[in-house]
């Protein structure tokens, strides 16, 4: 048994270093002849921003301040950011971004795969069963999984937590069991603030079904066990509540996605939907199994299986409750994914084991099983189309192709400028996202600068400074509304209140006074002043003294891609300028 448990779980880590290697032998293959160093771009959303983070923690800052703006890299990260050291580890040890971004992108899902097989080990299927059900697992997710940083290092730390939820369930007074859960839970709140929330829950619903259940003894062990997590996750929690002190972290986080409402998301009604799906699935498979005692083992196994789809659910639906909304069902929908395809390959064992029953059924029975069965089905095949089957679609050669020009002018800076100088490029997510890749510099303005705490207002002047060579006009300043302000502002804000007053119509609220108000954009609901002010500023303040700002922001360099050609080569609008490099696509000017 021993041997075919080895056999069993050597061919799943031999398919999974393969599968996970597909996208990177994809990069190899669009690449070849042309390589010149460069981390191929557009393979996974914020890929360059993760790769950012990581190679600031090579540079020498520990807690990633913020890679892109010079002033503010001492400051504290936004989030937590032990993930981010995770995947930094190759990095720190002699390897390149490239390789480092390789060795994750196989390292992590074979840990994930492991994971998923004791999991389905522990619910109580075959050597063969785990091997499938493991490899399907991973590709409901295989695109998450090539996501640096965020989700490629949290999956297996949730699925390591509903490993040890099992075991605890199961004997909840083994010591091992215990610690085991107790540093899962620990854990979670140096991962991810989502992860430790949907744990929180779940060990919080427990606690209500222990004490419905009056099982005293267990509860203790529960309760001990959470304290101890608490205890151990203390510099996180500390930290956290650090970040939150932060005079611009709720300026920040508004500029990411937060906004205040109690009114559920679309993406909390689609996610919660499987989760219920999956509760009926395994309802069904109770009632089926309710006389057989045979089955005591799935009876008990039902229970953790509620609580943490319940605990995903509650986790998703958080504005409700605290008002508070920022792409939360989006994030905890994730998990949900990977979730619902542990429980529902599980739930399709369980039927094929009681087939036997289902066949002695009403036909209207088996109408409605086989009914939510091919809509789990059809859920499962379309999420498993947009991880898997899609992913391999969106390796553009063309775009890896180009970014291998980034490397002359990063070998330029890295050999010729002192590090951490500050670079003027606007490229709108061009080079100038790579500049915190491949040099050790710092950056004018760009987009993701939003993401870090720092005040809106500077972010704005730096959208403009970085803008002189434009020669914006109202429309253009309007147009980049999410560049400098983010997705809060640009989008959560308005269609939020848009929802808002959807409701209120459809509830007729204003028969009870209460205004609905009307249907906004983006640029209506923050105000047409708001846009005015940023351009005259840019006009009276920013163009008349330019040389001040880049002196105030201490620019030493002016980066060029001449394929976007937005500061009109040659420049001469300004004096003082020395050019220093030139290649077929790019030009750096000193300012002197």
């Amino acid at each position: 048994m021993r041997t075919e448990r080895a056999k069993t779980l050597m061919l799943l880590l031999g398919i999974i270093f393969i599968l996970s290697a597909i996208p990177i032998a994809q990069i190899i293959i669009s690449v070849y002849g042309n390589w010149q160093g460069v981390p191929p771009p557009g393979i996974t959303v914020d890929q360059s921003y993760y790769f950012a983070r990581i190679n600031e923690i090579k540079d020498g800052y520990p807690f990633m301040g913020n890679p892109y703006t010079f002033e503010y890299r001492n400051s504290m990260a936004p989030a937590f950011f032990v993930p981010d050291w995770l995947a930094a580890i190759p990095l720190l040890l002699g390897l390149s971004l490239t390789a480092t971004a390789g060795f994750n992108m196989v390292l992590w899902p074979l840990l994930l795969g492991l994971i998923c097989y004791f999991i389905f080990e522990q619910l109580g299927l075959k050597p063969k069963e785990s091997l499938l059900a493991s490899i399907l697992s991973y590709l409901q997710v295989y695109w998450l999984m090539a996501r640096p940083v965020s989700m490629q290092m949290v999956f297996p730390f949730f699925a390591l937590f509903i490993l040890s939820y099992i075991l605890w369930f199961r004997s909840p007074f083994d010591k091992k069991n215990i610690l085991f859960l107790t540093l899962s839970s620990a854990a979670s709140f140096y991962i991810y603030a989502y992860l430790w929330q949907i744990i929180g829950i779940a060990l919080f619903l427990t606690s209500i079904f222990l004490i419905f259940k009056k099982n005293w003894r267990v509860l203790l062990v529960l309760v001990f066990s959470g304290i101890a997590s608490i205890v151990i996750a203390l510099p996180a929690i500390v930290y956290t509540i650090k970040q939150i002190s932060s005079p611009f972290y709720w300026e920040t986080m508004a500029r990411i996605s937060l906004t205040l409402t109690r009114i559920p998301t679309r993406e909390f009604l689609n996610y919660s939907r499987w989760v219920i799906i999956a509760i009926v699935l395994g309802l069904i498979i109770l009632f089926l199994s309710f006389r057989k005692k045979e089955d005591e083992y799935y009876r008990d196994m039902f229970t953790p299986f509620v609580i943490t789809g319940t605990a995903l659910i509650i986790a998703a639906g958080s504005n409700i409750i605290f008002a508070k909304e920022m792409e939360t069902a989006v994030h905890i929908g994730r998990f949900i994914i990977f979730w619902f395809s542990i429980f529902f390959l599980y739930f399709l064992v369980q039927f094929w084991r009681r087939r036997v029953e289902i066949s002695e059924l009403s036909l209207v029975k088996k109408i409605i099983i086989g009914a939510f069965i091919l809509i789990a089905l059809s859920g499962y095949l379309r999420n498993f189309y947009d991880q898997s089957v899609h992913f391999f679609t969106r390796i553009n050669k063309a775009v890896i192709v180009s970014a291998q020009d980034y490397a002359g002018p990063a070998e330029w800076l890295n050999k010729n400028v002192p590090p951490e100088q500050v670079i003027w490029t606007m490229s709108n997510l061009g080079i100038e996202s790579y500049i915190p890749l491949l040099t050790r510099h710092y950056l004018l303005f760009s987009e993701w600068s939003t993401l870090q705490l720092m005040p809106s207002t500077e972010i704005e002047e730096r959208y403009l400074v970085a803008s002189y060579f434009r020669d914006l006009t109202l429309s253009n300043i309007e147009r980049d509304f999410r560049i400098y302000a983010g997705t809060g502002a640009s989008i959560h804000q308005y269609k939020t209140h848009n929802r808002e007053v959807i409701v209120c119509n459809m509830l007729r609220l204003e028969k009870f006074g209460y205004s609905c108000g009307k249907m906004e954009t983006d640029i209506s609901f923050k105000g047409e002043g708001y846009f005015i002010n940023l351009y005259e500023k840019y006009i009276k303040e920013i163009k008349p003294n330019i040389k001040a700002k880049l002196k105030k922001y201490g620019v030493s360099h002016i980066l060029v891609d001449k394929e976007i050609d937005e500061f009109k080569i040659p420049i001469t609008d300004l004096q003082g300028l020395e050019m220093a490099y030139q290649d077929n696509r790019f030009v750096i000017y000193k300012i002197n």
